[in-house]
This record gives structure tokens, C-alpha cells and sequence, in this order.
């Protein structure tokens, strides 16, 4: 259902029988990691006017993946790590399960 890219890829199908007895397949809810895990491989800077997508292609080359520095900062919402120009985000090595 999802592509691999996607941070809920990975997350637990769930399913729900209704009173009629069909059967909904849903995605299990994917809790956001309280602290940061992973090696630090490096740090980076964002630059003015930059937006997630584009700190993820130049920091690990994948823009769709901005969720994994989001994830490796503390951060729900992804255009915190771009909001302020010179923000130090940390570029984390993925652990099993993330």
C-alpha cells in the first residue's frame, strides 16, 4: 500500500470486523520515537528558504525521506527543521524497525 520511502512502510496492517463481519484492513498508528535514535553520521545546516524535501536530497539524497530528519531530530512537524536559517539537524545511521 505504501512505497518504501514512506515511514509508515514498514508500520503493522490491522484489521477490523465490522458487525456485518467485513473485514477493514488499516494501518496500525506509528508512534513517533520519543528521543532520537541512531548513530550520528553527521550534521548539517539548513540555508534560508529551504524546505524539508530539499534539506533531505542534499543531506541524504533521497527528498522523500525528509520523515527519517524529522524523526533523527525530535521534531513532528517537518518544516520546523527548515523554519530557522543555520539549524544544526542531525543526519542519523536508521535503526532496525525505523
Amino acid at each position: 500500500m505504501f512505497e518504501h520511502t514512506s515511514r509508515y512502510y514498514q508500520t503493522e496492517d490491522r484489521v477490523y470486523e465490522t458487525a456485518d463481519g467485513r473485514q477493514l484492513v488499516y494501518k496500525a498508528r506509528r508512534l513517533i520515537p520519543r528521543e532520537p535514535t541512531g548513530p550520528i553520521l553527521s550534521e548539517v545546516a539548513t540555508v534560508s528558504g529551504e524546505r524539508p524535501d530539499l534539506l533531505a536530497a542534499r543531506a541524504i539524497q533521497q527528498p522523500e525521506m525528509f520523515w527519517r530528519l524529522c524523526d533523527a531530530n525530535g521534531v513532528t512537524n517537518p518544516f520546523e527543521l527548515t523554519a530557522r536559517s543555520g539549524r544544526r539537524v542531525q543526519i542519523r545511521l536508521p535503526m532496525p524497525g525505523d
